[in-house]
């Protein structure tokens, strides 16, 4: 039996997921790493789409996270063939 709260709940159930849910899971992910000292001072970071599939993320979630691992001052990234 349907009540009149069941098509609010099925479009919450079935609605696109926040993508910054999953930007905050890889900053909260990365920070740990970094505080669990997973990952050194100094350290380069695997190249954007290999670190990506390695979270499961797209590479645009990725971005976003460092971009806010940046801001944070957690990690630094650099451009071009040294650069990671």
């Amino acid at each position: 039996m349907a009540t009149q709260g069941a098509p609010v709940m099925r479009a919450s159930l079935i609605s696109p997921l926040r993508a910054a849910g999953r930007t905050d899971e890889v900053v909260q992910r990365i920070t740990e790493a970094i505080h669990l000292g997973l990952v050194v001072d100094g350290e380069q970071l695997p190249t954007e789409v290999e670190f990506a599939n390695q979270l499961g993320v797209s590479p645009m979630t990725l971005r976003e996270a460092l971009a806010v691992l940046r801001e944070q001052g957690l990690v630094m990234t650099r451009r071009g063939r040294t650069g990671g």
